[in-house]
């Protein structure tokens, strides 16, 4: 049947599932009991709110007979919920890796989806549970009680999405601590926020049978540095990826989750038309793995885009690569904008490694570990290894670019990075954003305060909040500086906002840096709160920053 025949066929046996179903429960019932999901438990006026895309959601699940949370969990943890594929344009030629095809990860193909029209949710959701009740090997509980009944689904779905037994064990650690966290999410197009309550019960990893506790578990070996682990991830490097002799680091981003960049690496070593490679993954945060995991050996060339779009790989450099979840792309622009990907941990795991890294160089640039091991020496050589333009690469779009380019940082900060560079664990920031808990959801026009700690050193600081300029771009713009000194706390009062912020959907994103004397940089936090009730196309005028 082609595919577009095909689409008009299960949105016709969706409709008809829906009618069938409306006389047997009504649409709360349709949410919960008829699709086993717990029912909310946030506040009386979220309970009582459905969104479109829920009712979407649970349609599908019953029609197919999964349980609607995994279709948004995987949603989520795969695109963020977005039914646009994420791409970026290398002169017209627009690249679109695997796993940004749809919303839920998969290729379209596989979805027997046709590839050249725009498919909404609802028909990406369909095509999906279609697809993953079709290929599940195990009969799974459609409403799955307990632990393990719920974990059997989870593992089954990880089998589908990764490749290797790691990264499917690093899958599921990701979509169990979306179920357990929940989250809020707002759909742009229909004006209304998607909840996803946390699981009740937790589902608490030490309560698994001994059998399932051990499919979370990764085959780490030791790496070539001491701060790191190997996985392996795929055994035959292909002969076209060469020999090389590092001089030098270079730092790039992938902007999904850890197991799916970690898949990419599988990706890189065998397309001919996609490839985003590296030596190590430096993990987001120390949740799933607390070290960086080196997956090629320094001694081979790894490959990855061009910057016209053709297939490259590193000469004489060894590729460290951030991962988080930054945004979403159309044809490189950034449509959504997530600047908490950044983290401290990742940062100082970041200058760690460099440092272990630039100390193994001799003066002859070859990988014989310096007389003092890993650790790196004061030489003029070692301080220029850890230099950015010298013999550290950062590949990050140019100040004020509204394109991005499939590796390079987005949110880079030459300050910030330059400060965690300079020394790796000798850096320590001990500045803090701390937001009300109750000012995570506010409504619109509603006072916002947030405190910020900060070192005794500290004389300068500045608030900057997140917004978008008219060409697309995202940039921080600052909304107050204050002057301190011989204190540790400062209270920012004041603050109402009305607009949805960067991204339209009432997440509004806050910074704040830290200066001590002469203005050298201490230290910085970032945080996001939820503007519920924000005012739909208000836009405030647009910082000078914009125009500068």
């Amino acid at each position: 049947m082609p595919a577009s025949v095909l689409h008009v066929y299960r949105a016709a046996r969706r409709w008809e599932k829906y009618l069938a179903l409306a006389g047997a429960c009504s649409l709360g019932l349709l949410l919960n009991s008829c699709n086993g999901s717990k029912k909310k438990t946030a506040s009386a006026e979220d309970a009582a709110k459905v969104s479109t895309l829920e009712t979407e959601f649970a349609l599908s699940g019953e029609t197919h007979n999964v349980p609607m949370r995994f279709l948004l969990a995987v949603a989520y943890l795969e695109s963020h919920i977005a039914e646009t594929p994420t791409s970026v344009d290398y002169g017209g030629k627009h690249i679109i890796p695997p796993n940004g095809e749809s919303a839920f990860g998969i290729p379209r193909a596989q979805l027997e989806l046709p590839a050249e029209i725009a498919i909404d949710l609802q028909s990406q959701a369909d095509a999906y549970a279609h697809w993953l009740a079709q290929n599940v090997q195990l009969l799974l509980v459609k409403d799955p009680q307990t632990v393990d009944e719920k974990m059997q689904w989870i593992f089954e779905i990880a089998l589908l999405h990764r490749k290797t037994a790691d990264t499917q064990a690093l899958f599921a650690r990701e979509l169990l601590t979306i179920l357990n966290l929940g989250f809020n999410w707002y759909d742009t197009r229909r004006h209304e926020f998607v909840n996803l309550s946390p699981e009740s019960p937790t589902i608490d990893i030490v309560n698994l049978s001994k059998s399932n506790q051990s499919r979370l578990t990764l085959d780490l070996r030791s790496a070539q540095t001491m701060r790191a682990r190997t996985l392996i991830l795929a055994k035959n490097i292909p002969a076209h990826l060469t020999a090389q002799v590092p001089t030098g680091v270079e730092l790039v981003h992938c902007p999904f989750s850890l197991s799916a960049c970690l898949d990419l690496q599988i990706v890189a070593a065998n397309s001919s038309t996609f490839s985003l490679g590296a030596h190590y993954i430096i993990p987001q945060d120390p949740t799933l793995v607390d070290f960086p995991l080196q997956v090629a050996l320094h001694e081979i060339r790894v490959s990855y885009l061009g910057t016209d779009g053709g297939i490259t790989a590193t000469r004489d450099k060894i590729r460290l690569m951030l991962v988080g979840y930054s945004g979403r792309f159309l044809a490189g622009s950034r449509l959504v904008a997530n600047p908490d990907w950044l983290s401290k941990w990742q940062l100082q795991s970041m200058g760690q490694l460099v440092s272990e890294l630039c100390g193994q160089f001799d003066k002859k640039t070859t990988l014989r570990p310096s007389p003092q091991g890993a650790l790196a020496s004061d030489s003029s050589e070692d301080t220029a290894c850890t230099t950015i333009g010298k013999g550290l690469t950062v590949t990050a779009p140019l100040p004020g670019a509204s394109s991005y380019k499939w590796g390079e940082i987005l949110d880079f900060d030459p300050l910030v990075f330059s400060f965690y560079l300079g020394g790796g664990d000798r850096q320590i920031d001990e500045s803090k954003l701390i937001l009300n808990e109750q000012n995570r959801v506010v409504e619109a026009g509603q006072e916002i305060a947030m405190g910020l700690e900060f070192s005794d050193q500290a004389m300068h600081l500045e608030l900057s909040r997140l917004v978008r300029c008219p060409n697309g771009t995202p940039i921080w713009s600052p909304v107050e500086r204050g002057e301190i000194q011989g204190e540790s706390s400062y209270q920012f009062y004041n603050k109402r906002y009305w607009d949805g912020g960067a991204n339209s959907s009432g997440e509004q994103f806050f910074r704040a840096k830290v200066f001590g004397k002469d203005k050298n940089f201490l230290g910085w936090d970032v945080v996001h709160l939820t503007i519920r009730d924000f005012i739909q196309g208000y836009e405030p005028s647009p910082p000078d920053e914009c125009f500068e």
